[in-house]
């Protein structure tokens, strides 16, 4: 025979029955009532409470809204006054930590903390159209990726985290896993350091799920010596290059390719030199509507040069400006092969 426990005969998990803190009590008494105060940031009421096991023994509790749950503590006396005393000092302090934020008495972990960071930004800034997605990502992609390793734990307690390792965070960046340079640009780092900043200030300011003292401290004068990454232009003996390599790639598929995939090919060779031809980013273009360009009356060197508007919410910064293309006779191209000529059809993404 062998011992043990019984076996459920109906086959189900049997479970003590847990009793509620207040079923245990022989004491309970509310020394400071805060149901009232309305503010998400208030701690809960202090209850001082004796219970059947520890009949002798004041306890109290509260709820601390940065933890999730509440906290509960022994004053380890039986006076009555010492007891009451006790509470009040941890609860005041508490209080005090939560209001000025010079401390925290909180669970959370980075990645929690970067999780709901992002769902916030992307209900209040992104759906609104505050921000584009693209700049979301790029955000999502700093903290969830170069943060993380940086700091090296994923599940890092937020309360752990020292503001000064961050002066370390511009020669991590510079360097890859293998310890060669990866040549980040200037405007990279600064864009990094910016997310992080707004991370961790939403984390102390509007959260305080960290204190003061653990904001990031960066590298002072990293940006003295550096020279900005600017893109250079095309030479006149590349441009060619590109120039040529187009009309070859396009003029090759003529013959073996579908009208519908050649009309394709042509489209994507004029985006291609308008792209090559003015100042708007890849998604900007392709944003383009008819009633964004104005055809100026001007030649220079025999080309048409018109204006193209970028919307501000177009805009990769959110900003509205005006970009000029050399190259209007492309345009002028793909709207006599284009079957959508009306001011609000897409110049390219539904031709």
């Amino acid at each position: 025979m062998v011992s043990g426990r019984k076996k459920n005969p109906d086959n189900k998990k049997t479970r003590k029955k847990r009793t509620s803190l207040s079923h245990k009590m022989t004491h309970r008494e509310i020394l400071i009532d805060s149901n009232n105060w309305g503010d998400k940031f208030n701690i809960g009421s202090l209850v001082l409470y004796k219970t059947e096991i520890q009949k002798d023994i004041y306890q109290y509790t509260f709820w601390v809204p940065t933890m999730g749950r509440t906290l509960k503590r022994t004053t380890r006396t039986s006076n009555y006054d010492d007891a009451v005393k006790i509470a009040q000092q941890e609860y005041y302090k508490v209080q005090n930590i939560m209001n000025t934020g010079g401390g925290t008495y909180t669970k959370k972990t980075l990645r929690s903390s970067i999780d709901e960071y992002l769902n916030e930004r992307y209900k209040f800034e992104v759906s609104p159209k505050l921000i584009t997605e693209g700049r979301w990502k790029n955000i999502s992609s700093i903290l969830r990726k170069n943060l993380i390793e940086f700091i090296g734990q994923y599940d890092f307690p937020l309360s752990m985290i020292n503001g000064a390792i961050f002066k370390q965070y511009f020669n991590w960046r510079k360097k890859d896993k293998s310890g060669n340079p990866t040549n980040l640009a200037l405007s990279t780092l600064r864009n990094e350091k910016s997310s992080i900043n707004h991370f961790f200030r939403w984390c102390i300011k509007e959260k305080r799920y960290m204190s003061n003292n653990q904001e990031p401290i960066f590298q002072e004068n990293v940006f003295r010596n550096m020279t900005p990454n600017k893109r250079n232009p095309f030479s006149l003996s590349q441009y060619r290059k590109l120039y040529k390599y187009i009309q070859k790639w396009s003029s090759d598929g003529f013959i073996k390719h579908s009208p519908e995939t050649r009309h394709i090919n042509n489209m994507v060779c004029n985006y291609i030199m308008v792209l090559a031809n003015c100042s708007l980013r890849p998604s900007e273009l392709l944003k383009v509507k008819w009633h964004d360009i104005t055809f100026v009356e001007k030649k220079v060197q025999g080309r048409i040069i018109c204006e193209i508007a970028v919307p501000l919410e177009n805009s990769k910064v959110r900003k509205y400006r005006d970009g000029i293309c050399n190259r209007g006779d492309k345009l002028q191209d793909i709207k006599r092969l284009s079957k959508f000529h009306n001011p609000d059809d897409f110049v390219f993404t539904n031709s």
